[in-house]
């Protein structure tokens, strides 16, 4: 049983117990898109599965910023769970919105978490029955200032996969 789980896990991305409820992690390691990037930090550092610092992803300066995953398919989506880099020698997380969409074209209809400075491990939890196939992160920097967006490992747990 435990080699059955661990082979399963390994195929299908990371799962968490929340309230005795399996939940899997649906956008790991899913295509992702972002605003231009900056040095060795590649859109996939924020669907890796690895939370941890030195593994995050970051963009430019700039006035506005985003990361995206597109989940494949649509899913009910119950907690998104964001990772932000404390390691950041500048911070980086702040002025974040965070919208889900079930098109490419509509990926900011819903705005489900808005944040002005994302502290360490922020939890956005989702009404029963929400669905969505793309998750937008989109950093909004105030009139006459440029920031960076770099946080490290953006999931999206859906109880039904």
């Amino acid at each position: 049983m435990f080699v059955a789980v661990s082979v399963l896990l390994s195929i299908v991305g990371t799962c968490t117990v929340y309230a005795g409820e399996i939940r899997t992690n649906v956008a790991f390691k899913k295509p992702c898109k972002m605003s231009e990037q900056a040095g060795d930090n590649p859109c996939t550092y924020g669907n890796d599965g690895n939370t941890e610092a030195g593994s995050c992803f970051q963009t430019k300066r700039s006035d506005k910023n985003f990361w995206r995953v597109d989940l494949g398919d649509t899913y009910e989506i119950a907690k998104i769970k964001i990772y932000s880099n404390l390691d950041a020698t500048e911070r980086s997380g702040k002025y974040i919105r965070v919208f889900i969409g079930l098109e490419e074209s509509d990926v900011f209809r819903t705005k489900v978490g808005d944040f002005q400075d994302l502290l360490d491990i922020q939890i956005i939890d989702l009404p029963p029955g929400t669905k969505a196939n793309y998750v937008t992160i989109v950093q909004t920097a105030p009139e006459g200032n440029l920031l960076k967006l770099n946080l490290c490992e953006i999931q999206v747990f859906s109880p039904n996969s």
